[in-house]
């Protein structure tokens, strides 16, 4: 699967987890609709897969938070890991890029 590939694979998951799980919230569609708008976004806006097979989910905050931030906005997916394999590479992919974009001066 090519960067593309796994990039719509991953929306389409998450956003399949997002529609099961905004049920949580029936009888309250605006609750639903903002829940499964900000379920997905991390996969739609900032996640990217990278050739190198890492990937990298964009912060937008100061660099050296970076390591806390990202982990932040995927640890939400991990109950789905064996469920979903796009998402187990996603969230491997991330964790690879933790390991080895750190440097030390």
């Amino acid at each position: 699967m090519n960067t593309q590939e796994k990039k719509e694979a991953l929306v389409q998951a998450v956003e399949e987890i997002a529609g099961k799980e905004a049920a949580y919230w029936e009888g309250n569609p605006k609750m639903q609709e903002t829940f499964q708008n900000c379920y997905v976004s991390t996969a739609k806006t900032t996640t990217k897969f990278l050739e190198s097979g890492e990937a990298y989910v964009f912060t937008g905050d100061i660099a050296a938070m970076w390591l806390r931030d990202s982990s932040a906005q995927v640890v939400h997916y991990l109950p789905y890991l064996k469920e979903y394999p796009i998402l187990k590479e996603m969230v491997k992919a991330v964790s690879y890029t933790h390991l080895t974009l750190p440097t030390i001066a």
